[in-house]
């Protein structure tokens, strides 16, 4: 019984994977076609993918709202489904757009759990379940809510909540990632949630997971 269940979620896991995978290059190929054409006209670009009611706008140094929360998503779907077989391919595609002031240090965290034995060696398996996305424009910050379904060999997938919390700024018509954290919960700790916590403790920068 254990052992269709967890080929179940290997095959389900093995999907999002996939999907992700699909993102990922379509995002490059778009991402590089919206630089190149802004570098060269510094004009907006009226984004409407399909499946995509909202409108995404983007220019040489700013963007709307749901440009920065479907950016915010997209790296929290890669953070969230992290594994030690994509690790490497994960890490390479957030070097593109994590800027280089804290992706050292995001790198080795990533690194340093998919690498961990008991992750590594159970046959464990990952993937993310978003809830709720959140813009703050005033810190031009984006709040991905969610859970991380872990599961093993052995054990079914439990659902771990968390909150992705990235400061994202538009620079030459690319969006780069200069504040990147994760914390658990389902509150996302904005510029309101800090004034009714003032003794919180504060997250440290560039965590992730």
């Amino acid at each position: 019984m254990l052992l269709d269940k967890f080929k179940r979620k290997v095959r389900e896991a093995t999907t999002i994977n996939g999907v992700l995978l699909a993102i990922a290059l379509a995002s490059t190929a778009s991402t590089t076609f919206l630089a190149m054409k802004l570098s060269s006209e510094h004009e907006r670009v009226v984004i409407t993918p399909p499946h995509i009611t909202e409108r995404m706008e983007i220019t040489w140094d700013s963007a709307n709202a749901e440009y920065y929360k479907a950016f915010g998503l997209y790296v929290a779907g890669l953070i969230g489904n992290i594994t030690p077989k994509n690790a490497d391919f994960i890490v390479e595609t957030l070097s593109s757009f994590i800027h280089s002031s804290i992706y050292a240090d995001v790198r080795t965290k990533l690194k340093a759990m998919t690498e961990d034995p008991v992750f590594r060696d159970s046959g464990a398996y990952s993937y993310f379940i978003p809830d709720q996305i959140l813009y703050e424009p005033d810190t031009r910050k984006v709040f991905v809510i969610g859970n991380v379904m872990l599961g093993t060999a052995a054990r079914q997938p439990l659902p771990d909540a968390i909150v992705y919390e990235f400061q994202i700024r538009i620079e030459n018509g690319r969006p780069v990632v200069f504040g990147l954290q994760s914390y658990p919960g389902n509150e996302a700790h904005t510029v309101e949630w800090k004034k009714n916590h003032p003794d919180a403790q504060q997250v440290k920068q560039g965590s992730a997971r």
